[in-house]
C-alpha cells in the first residue's frame, strides 16, 4: 500500500471517528446567546370609568431582539435546565377610542396607541437529544413594560405616555441544532400572557383604564456553550 493510499486511510478513520464523538453531542453547561425575531399579539383595553365602558381590541406586532443565558444539565437523551432572556421590542398596535372602537383612521378623533418597551422570561427548560439535536418545551415568569398613550388624529397631539411593568407567564417549545461542540443554532415559538393591569390617563384625569395584554413570539437564536 503506497504512503499517500496509509494517510488517507488514517485521515478517514480519524474523521469518522470525531464525527461520531460529535453525534454524541453533551448538552450540558452554562451558555448565552443571542436573540432576534417578531411578535403579534393584542391589547384589550377597557375604561371602567368612562368611554361607555366598551373594550378596545388593538393589534399589536413588531420585532423582539435581545439575549439569552442559562444552564443545561444532560442525563442520557434528557435534558434539564434554567433560562433567562431578556430583550426590546418595536411591537406596537393603535385603535380608536372615538368615535367608534375600531382602527385607527381618517375620521377618528382620538387614537389610543400601545407598544411593548421590553421583554423579559426567565423559566425551566426540558428537552430531548438526538445525537445534535434538542427539542425543548419551556415555561416560567415572564413581564413586560407596556406603555399606552392617546394622539388626536386631527392635530398629531398626544399625552404623556403612560408605562406599567406586567407580570405574567409563558409557556413554548424549540429546537436547535449543534453546528459544533460549542455553537448551536435553534428556532422557538412562545405564546406569552402579561395578564391585566390598571393604566393611569394622563390625557383625560380620572379616566383610567385596565390594559389585558397577550402575545406569540417566534425568535431564532445562536448559543454558545462556556463550560461543560
Amino acid at each position: 500500500m503506497s504512503r499517500l493510499s496509509v494517510r488517507s486511510f488514517l485521515f478517514v478513520i480519524a474523521a469518522g471517528s470525531a464525527s461520531a464523538a460529535f453525534a454524541g453531542n453533551d448538552w450540558s453547561g452554562l451558555y448565552l446567546g443571542a436573540n432576534v425575531g417578531g411578535a403579534w399579539g393584542e391589547a384589550d383595553e377597557f375604561y371602567p370609568f368612562g368611554a361607555g365602558g366598551t373594550p378596545i381590541a388593538i393589534d399589536v406586532d413588531g420585532a423582539v431582539y435581545g439575549g439569552h443565558a442559562g444552564y443545561q444539565l444532560q442525563r442520557g437523551s434528557m435534558v434539564v435546565g434554567f433560562e433567562v432572556s431578556f430583550g426590546d421590542t418595536t411591537a406596537e398596535g393603535a385603535g380608536s377610542v372615538a368615535p367608534t372602537f375600531v382602527s385607527c383612521r381618517d375620521g377618528v378623533v382620538v387614537c389610543r396607541v400601545t407598544d411593548v418597551e421590553s421583554l423579559t422570561m426567565a423559566g425551566a427548560r426540558l428537552g430531548f437529544a438526538s445525537e445534535q439535536w434538542l427539542f425543548t418545551a419551556t415555561g416560567g415568569f415572564a413581564g413586560a413594560d407596556i406603555s399606552s398613550d392617546a394622539v388626536i388624529v386631527a392635530t398629531g397631539l398626544s399625552s404623556v405616555p403612560d408605562s406599567v411593568w406586567h407580570n405574567g407567564w409563558y409557556a413554548g417549545v424549540g429546537v436547535e441544532y449543534a453546528m459544533t461542540p460549542d455553537w448551536s443554532l435553534g428556532f422557538e415559538y412562545v405564546h406569552v400572557d402579561l395578564g391585566e393591569q390598571r393604566h393611569g390617563d394622563v390625557y383625560a384625569a380620572g379616566n383610567r383604564r385596565d390594559i389585558a395584554f397577550d402575545m406569540d413570539v417566534v425568535r431564532a437564536r445562536l448559543s454558545f456553550k462556556l463550560t461543560d
